[in-house]
C-alpha cells in the first residue's frame, strides 16, 4: 500500500544498547494489557497508528502555514 502521507517506521529505535528500567516496564505493561483483551486492544493500536499519520500531516501543514506568515 502506498500512500502520499507519511507514517512513523520505527526503524530507528535501538535496543541493542542499555533500555531503561522505566521503558522495560511500559512494554511488560504493555503486553499485560494486550493479553487482557487481544482484539480490542490490537484493534485501539492499529486504529491509532492509521490515524497518526494524517493528524501528523495536519499538524505539519499548520506549521508550514505559520511559518510563511513571518
Amino acid at each position: 500500500m502506498v500512500s502520499n502521507i507519511r507514517y512513523q517506521s520505527f526503524k530507528k529505535i535501538d535496543l541493542r544498547g542499555r533500555v531503561h528500567f522505566v521503558f522495560l516496564l511500559a512494554m511488560v505493561l504493555a503486553f499485560a494489557v494486550v493479553f487482557m483483551d487481544p482484539p480490542r486492544t490490537l484493534l485501539m493500536i492499529f486504529l491509532a497508528y492509521a490515524c497518526s499519520g494524517p493528524i501528523t500531516a495536519i499538524w505539519r501543514l499548520g506549521d508550514n502555514k505559520s511559518d510563511q506568515t513571518v
